[in-house]
C-alpha cells in the first residue's frame, strides 16, 4: 500500500521523502488499562521512541469462538491506534495470528490452539479460522487504515521459521482483508525461510535470556552482541524450543541482510527480564507445554517504562541514542558500515577495543562498544583508534586517517559512546571528539550537542587556526587544534575561523541528554513532551498475620526447568502480611505501592483477591494500585512464598547473596513497603 508519509526501498525506510531511521517501541495494549494509554503512549515518544508497535492477541479478543470477537475498553484496538497518532507516533500492528508475547498459546484461543487439524499451515480448517477473526479486526480498524492512516506496518506470524508458503498465505489473505500498510515484516531469526517478496525481515538479538536453564553460564549466542560484526541473525533467540541441528539451513538463495531490503530489528533484549506475565492469567506456562513457568498475571520486563508506568534510568539513556538517530538520521542512512582491520581474536578476548564506523568517506561515527554484563571489563590505557576516510586519497597521496581521540585516553569498562569523526559543523568541521553526538539544534550557527563520558577527557580537534572560546576550554600545548574541555559541568563553545562560525555544547557527565526533535510540519526544533512524577509520601505500615506451611525444596519441573508453585500451594506456604495506612486516601489519589522483599514467589491481594504476582529477583516491585482494583477503603494482603535453600532458579548477583545456604531456613522476608500517591504532569507541547 501506497501511504501518504512514509514508503519502503531497497536501501531506507522514507519518512515524508526523507531516508530516516524509524525508532519502535513495544506497548500491548490489552495489557495496559484505557485510561493509562495516553500517558504511556506519551512516555515513549519522550523516550524517542517514533512507533508505537503491539501484538493482537486473538485469544484477548476472543477467548471463545462462538462469541463474537470484543473491541471494548481495553480491547479497543482502533482508539489505541487513534491514541498513538494523537502522541504524535506511527504505528505497527504484530497481528499473528500466532503472536508469542509469552500469552498462552502465543495468543491463539485454546479451542484454536488445541483443534485435531494443524495450525500455524495452510490447513484450510485454520485458515477459516484465521480469515474470521481477521475480518473482524479489518473491519474494526477500517478508520484508522489506509494511505493517510497511522498504521505504517503490519508484522504477519512470529518466530515461524521453516514454511515460506504460508507467511505468503498470511501476507496476502491479510492484505485482501483490508489489513494492509505501507511495509509488512516478518521475524527473520533462527534461519527463518522467508518469502522475500512478501516481507521485510526483521532480525533481533538478546545480551540474556530468561529461557535457558537456571544453572547455565552466560551463553556465547548472548556475549557475541557486545562485539561489533555483520552477522544479524542471532542463534540463541529460542533456542529452548529450537535445537541447534534442527533449524533449517537458509537456501542457499536467500539474500543476505541488508541485500534485499534495508537492516532492521524487532526484538533487542538489553538484559535478563523478570519473566512475567499478562494481567488476565492468558500466560505461557509449563501447564501449556512451555519450558519455561511464568507468574500469573503482571507483565514487567524491566522495560524503560515499566509496568506502572513510570519511567526507569534507561529511558534516558535510551532518549540520547534515539535523539541522535532522530536528528542525523537521513545522514547515517547514507553511511556504510566498516570493521576495523584488527578485531578482537575471540569472545574471550578482553584487550582489544570493539568498535565500528558508520562512514560516508569522509564524515564518520565512530561507535565503541567497551562494556559487558557479568564478567566485568578492565580499564583500557591510552586508547587512540585510527578512523579511515574514503578509500583512497588523492593521486599520490595517503588515505585520509584521523587518529581519534586526538591524544590516547583510558577507557573505562561500561563506556559505551559514538563519536563524531571529519563532522560538519556548519561551514567548518569537527575533526574528532571524545564525547558522543547527541543531537544538533539549528540556526543561524548551528549547535552541536555532544555528551560527557565517566572517566573519558573530552578532547574536541579542530583544524589549526581555528578557535574554541567559551568557559572550561583550554588549548593543549604542543598539539595545534586540540582543545580540552573541563566537563564537570555543560559547557557552551563557540567555534569561529573568520567569518564561519558553529556552536558546541559539551553536556557535563552523568547529566541528564537534550531530547529534542525537529517538527517539520512546525519548521522548528520543539521539546520532546515529558512526563514527570511528583507526589506525597504516604505512611504505611505492614504487619505480619500468619506463617505457612515449611516450603518444598521445588514443585516439579519440565525439561530440567522448575515449575512455579501452584495456587494451592501458594496459599499453603505463603508469609502474609497485612497493610494498612491508606484508608485515608481519597476518590483522586493515585498511589503507588514500592515493596522490597524477598523469597520465591509474591502475590498482592485486593479485599482478598489475587491482583498481581512476581518472580522474586532482587528489585522493587512496583504497583500501581488503581489499575488493580484498589479504592480507598480496599484491604491490601503481601504473600511471600519463602525461597528453599535447593530451589533450581537463577539469580542476579545481588539478589544470589542473600540466597540461603544448604541447611538454612528458607528465605522470606518483607523489607519495606512504601507509597506514594502520584500526579502525572503531560507537557504536550
Amino acid at each position: 500500500m501506497t501511504h501518504s508519509r512514509v514508503a519502503l526501498t531497497r536501501e531506507a525506510v522514507l519518512v515524508d521523502g526523507a531516508p530516516a531511521l524509524p525508532v519502535s517501541g513495544e506497548l500491548h495494549y490489552s495489557r495496559v488499562p484505557r485510561e493509562r494509554w495516553e500517558e504511556r503512549l506519551r512516555l515513549l515518544r519522550s523516550g524517542g521512541v517514533t512507533i508505537v508497535s503491539s501484538y493482537v492477541f486473538w485469544n484477548h479478543h476472543q477467548p471463545r469462538l462462538d462469541a463474537e470477537p470484543d473491541f471494548d475498553d481495553r480491547l479497543d484496538v482502533a482508539a489505541f491506534v487513534r491514541a498513538a497518532a494523537d502522541a504524535g507516533l506511527f504505528v505497527i500492528l504484530r497481528i499473528g495470528p500466532w503472536c508469542h508475547g509469552e500469552a498462552r498459546y502465543g495468543g491463539l484461543p485454546d479451542e484454536v490452539a488445541t483443534a485435531a487439524h494443524p495450525v500455524r499451515t495452510d490447513d484450510p480448517r485454520y485458515l477459516a479460522q484465521v480469515e474470521a477473526w481477521w475480518g473482524a479486526l479489518a473491519s474494526h480498524l477500517e478508520a484508522v487504515l489506509g494511505p493517510d492512516g497511522p498504521v505504517v506496518g503490519i508484522q504477519i506470524e512470529n518466530e515461524l521459521v521453516d514454511d515460506p508458503a504460508h507467511i505468503a498465505t498470511l501476507a496476502a489473505l491479510a492484505r485482501r482483508l483490508g489489513l494492509r500498510a505501507a511495509i509488512t515484516t516478518a521475524t527473520a531469526w533462527l534461519g527463518a525461510r522467508l518469502p522475500v517478496d512478501d516481507v521485510m525481515p526483521l532480525y533481533g538479538g538478546y545480551s540474556d535470556g530468561f529461557w535457558v536453564d537456571h544453572d547455565a553460564p552466560w551463553h556465547d549466542t548472548f556475549r557475541e552482541h557486545f562485539f561489533f560484526s555483520h552477522v544479524w541473525d542471532d542463534p540463541g533467540i529460542g533456542a529452548d524450543v529450537t535445537a541447534q541441528d534442527a533449524r533449517p539451513a537458509p537456501p542457499a538463495d536467500m539474500p543476505a541482510p541488508g541485500a534485499h531490503y534495508p537492516v532492521a530489528t524487532c526484538e533487542l533484549g538489553g538484559a535478563n527480564p523478570v519473566p512475567v506475565l499478562a494481567a488476565d492469567t492468558l500466560e505461557e506456562s509449563q501447564r501449556t507445554g512451555y519450558p519455561n513457568d511464568l507468574p500469573r498475571y503482571d507483565y514487567d520486563f524491566h522495560a524503560p517504562i515499566g509496568a506502572a508506568g513510570l519511567a526507569t534510568p534507561t529511558h534516558a539513556a535510551l532518549r540520547r541514542q534515539h535523539a541522535l538517530l532522530e536528528a542525523f538520521g537521513e545522514r547515517l542512512t547514507r553511511m556504510s558500515s566498516r570493521l576495523p582491520e584488527v578485531m578482537p581474536t575471540g569472545l574471550d578476548d578482553t584487550t582489544t577495543v570493539r568498535w565500528a564506523t558508520r562512514t560516508d568517506g569522509e564524515a564518520a561515527l565512530l561507535v565503541i562498544s567497551w562494556h559487558q554484563p557479568h564478567e566485568p571489563l578492565p580499564t583500557l590505557v591510552g586508547v587512540q583508534l585510527e578512523v579511515p576516510g574514503g578509500d583512497e586519497g588523492a593521486a599520490g597521496t595517503e588515505p585520509i586517517v584521523t587518529r581519534v581521540p586526538a591524544l590516547p585516553v583510558d577507557l573505562p569498562a561500561g563506556t559505551l559512546a559514538h563519536w563524531p569523526v571529519r563532522w560538519p559543523l556548519g561551514a567548518l568541521t569537527l575533526g574528532s571528539a571524545s564525547a558522543s553526538l547527541v543531537t544538533e539544534l539549528p540556526g543561524p550557527s548551528p549547535v552541536t550537542v555532544l555528551a560527557a563520558h565517566d572517566g573519558v577527557p573530552v578532547m574536541l580537534e579542530v583544524a589549526a587556526g581555528v578557535a574554541l572560546t567559551g568557559d572550561g576550554v583550554d588549548a593543549v600545548c604542543g598539539h595545534p587544534g586540540v582543545w580540552r574541555v573541563d566537563a564537570r559541568s555543560s559547557r557552551l563553545l563557540d567555534v569561529t575561523e573568520g567569518d564561519a562560525a558553529g556552536r558546541i555544547v559539551v553536556r557535563s557527565l552523568g547529566g541528564t541528554p537534550s531530547a529534542r526533535r525537529f517538527d517539520a510540519r512546525a519548521g522548528a526544533w520543539v521539546a520532546l513532551p515529558l512526563s514527570g512524577a511528583v507526589g506525597r509520601p504516604v505512611a504505611v505500615s505492614a504487619i505480619a498475620a500468619d506463617t505457612g506451611a515449611p516450603v518444598p525444596a521445588g514443585y516439579g519441573a519440565r525439561e530440567r526447568r522448575a515449575a512455579a508453585p501452584s495456587a494451592d500451594e501458594r496459599e499453603r506456604h505463603a508469609h502474609r502480611w497485612v497493610l494498612s495506612g491508606l484508608d485515608a486516601l481519597g476518590p483522586d489519589d493515585d498511589p503507588v505501592l514500592t515493596v522490597d522483599w524477598a523469597g520465591d514467589v509474591a502475590e498482592l491481594t485486593v479485599d482478598g483477591r489475587v491482583v498481581l504476582d512476581r518472580f522474586w529477583d532482587g528489585s522493587p516491585w512496583i504497583v500501581r494500585l488503581r489499575d488493580h482494583g484498589w479504592r480507598p477503603g480496599s484491604a491490601l494482603e503481601v504473600r511471600v512464598v519463602p525461597l528453599h535453600a535447593a530451589a533450581a532458579v537463577h539469580l542476579p548477583r545481588d539478589a544470589a547473596a542473600r540466597r540461603p545456604t544448604a541447611g538454612s531456613e528458607p528465605l522470606v522476608a518483607l523489607d519495606a513497603v512504601t507509597c506514594a500517591t502520584l500526579g502525572v504532569a503531560v507537557e504536550t507541547q
